[in-house]
């Protein structure tokens, strides 16, 4: 699959360049070549200002922007839960806690871009699955 081949480049590669990008487009254009009328989610992405301006050049304009929020402890009981059988290294305390920071510092300023431009859909993950699913699916205009 493409989608396996760009999370392969994006581990590879360590960085937000051009090969990200280029293997994005090369999704995108399949998917929506097979499946005009369907929806693309990335899940992840863009996480910083840089990633979504080169997306937007390169690839398409994102038509929505979906950001599942909780607060940090959520998150950290989650991640450290997920860590109980995911096998992840990166799912202990220090490395949740520094991902906490990255997201305030990088990702925060890409969700203000999108809420300035309406494109931001904020849906509240402190509900159990079935309900930000559902939530989920009215943000985006599905239901």
């Amino acid at each position: 699959h493409v989608l396996e081949n760009i999370t392969k480049a994006v581990v590879s590669t360590q960085s937000t360049g051009d090969t990200v990008i280029e293997l994005l487009k090369e999704a995108v254009d399949k998917s929506h070549a097979a499946n005009p009328d369907k929806i693309i989610l990335l899940d992840g992405f863009p996480r910083e200002m840089e990633q979504a301006k080169k997306f937007e050049e390169k690839v398409c304009k994102a038509t929505y922007v979906l950001s599942f929020d909780c607060s940090n402890e959520t998150m950290t009981k989650r991640l450290l839960s997920r860590a109980q059988t995911s096998g992840r290294a990166d799912d202990n305390i220090e490395t949740i806690k520094k991902r906490l920071v990255t997201f305030e510092n990088a990702t925060s300023p890409v969700l203000q871009h999108y809420l300035k431009e309406n494109r931001l859909v904020c849906v509240s993950a402190e509900d159990d699955k079935g309900v930000i699913f559902s939530n989920t699916c009215k943000g985006l205009g599905l239901q």
